[in-house]
């Protein structure tokens, strides 16, 4: 079976798959996890109440402001 990660997970889902990925990050939030999404699904989580910290496309590139790249290359998320 699949077992769930004890770290961070990041979140980037399209439009058209929002009210599945909402409900999904909801429960994932409610089990405790630290919730990472990309700019449009963070717009789409939020909009619903599902707490997450925003961060930015791997080609952008920002001083101080993490991006999809920076998570992965520091180990900081185990599920994307």
């Amino acid at each position: 079976g699949f077992k769930l990660p004890k770290k961070n997970i990041l979140i980037s889902v399209q439009d058209t798959l929002g009210d599945e990925a909402t409900h999904c990050a909801y429960q994932l939030h409610e089990l405790g996890y630290k919730l990472y999404a990309t700019k449009a699904t963070a717009e789409m989580l939020e909009k619903n109440q599902v707490p997450c910290t925003v961060v930015g496309y791997p080609t952008e590139k920002k001083d101080g402001e993490l991006n999809v790249a920076d998570l992965i290359e520091s180990n900081d998320v185990g599920l994307v």
